[in-house]
């Protein structure tokens, strides 16, 4: 068994079996089939205007200077920020008073 599973040849049984020869025409190659018919859309764009290579352009890429970006916050925004966290700190300190005052409501009744 293992070793028909290693042997890549197969024998045919031609018995009762005529040769045969079959000639095959080779297709015609129609010129027609090959030309341009019309421009299609395949919706992308071709970078390939201008004749510059895939290097050129990522070089390109690469020399135009990064724009600005600020990482200080503004002064303003920072306020503005302090302000929220104030009036949050209010609210918390009244939520927990009012929940401490209905635990002793609760266990007074």
């Amino acid at each position: 068994m293992a070793e028909d599973k290693t042997n890549p040849e197969v024998e045919i049984d031609t018995s009762g079996v005529s040769e045969e020869t079959i000639e095959v025409d080779a297709p015609k190659v129609s010129e027609e089939a090959f030309e341009k018919k019309q421009d299609v859309d395949l919706g992308y764009v071709d970078v390939s205007g201008g004749g510059k290579t895939a290097k050129e352009l990522l070089q390109e890429t690469k020399e135009e200077p990064d724009p600005e970006v600020k990482t200080e916050p503004q002064f303003e925004q920072v306020e503005e920020k302090e302000e929220v966290i104030k009036q949050l700190r209010k609210e918390i300190s009244i939520l927990k008073q009012v929940e401490a005052n209905n635990k002793w409501v609760e266990l007074d009744a």
